[in-house]
This record gives structure tokens, C-alpha cells and sequence, in this order.
């Protein structure tokens, strides 16, 4: 069944609380990307998805400026306050409305 315009097809309101107790993403594995990659201080990543901000708070803390999408209040809520106090800002969107 596909969603109506405007309206996620998927709702994780009830489950936002619940991420943040998921198992941590791997710092050496974020590391490793970001070195293989050749991102460094400074620059930018979109985190699209961003769900609760875990890993938008890694990359903001290896440096990174970060712009976290995601379009479900409860979640983007919980990561605005993870996220309060580094390089990160949030949008309120689905990946496809951002046309990256």
C-alpha cells in the first residue's frame, strides 16, 4: 500500500524512544570511513535518515558540520536534543524530498 502525498508510509513515533538504546554504531568503523574517504575536519555530511542523531553526533564530534534530515517528529526530536550542542542542523524531509 503506498503512502498518500506528503505521508510516510512508515511510522516509528511509537519506537523513536527505543533507538537510542540500539547497539552503538563502530567509532573505528566511522573512522576508517571517513579516513578511506578522505573527509576531514570541516567538512560537510548529509545524514539522511538521521533517525535519533547517533550518527549524526559522531560525525559532528570527528569535526564534521552536519545536516541531519529526517521526517519523523519523535525521532528528529529526540536527536535535536542528542545533537544540541554540536555542528548539526536539522530538516524536517524524506531523502527523496531533498533531491540529493
Amino acid at each position: 500500500m503506498s503512502a498518500a502525498a506528503g505521508e510516510l508510509a512508515w511510522d516509528y513515533s511509537a519506537l523513536a524512544r527505543h533507538y537510542d538504546h540500539r547497539a552503538p554504531y563502530a567509532a573505528d568503523t566511522v573512522a576508517t570511513i571517513l579516513r578511506e574517504t578522505g573527509v576531514g575536519l570541516g567538512a560537510t555530511a548529509i545524514d539522511i535518515g538521521a533517525g535519533t542523531g547517533r550518527l549524526s553526533a559522531m560525525l559532528a564530534s570527528a569535526g564534521l558540520h552536519v545536516q541531519a534530515v529526517e521526517p519523523n517528529a519523535a525521532m528528529r526530536k529526540i536527536g535535536q536534543s542528542i545533537t544540541h550542542n554540536q555542528d548539526v542542523v536539522w530538516s524536517e524531509a524524506t531523502g527523496e524530498s531533498t533531491r540529493i
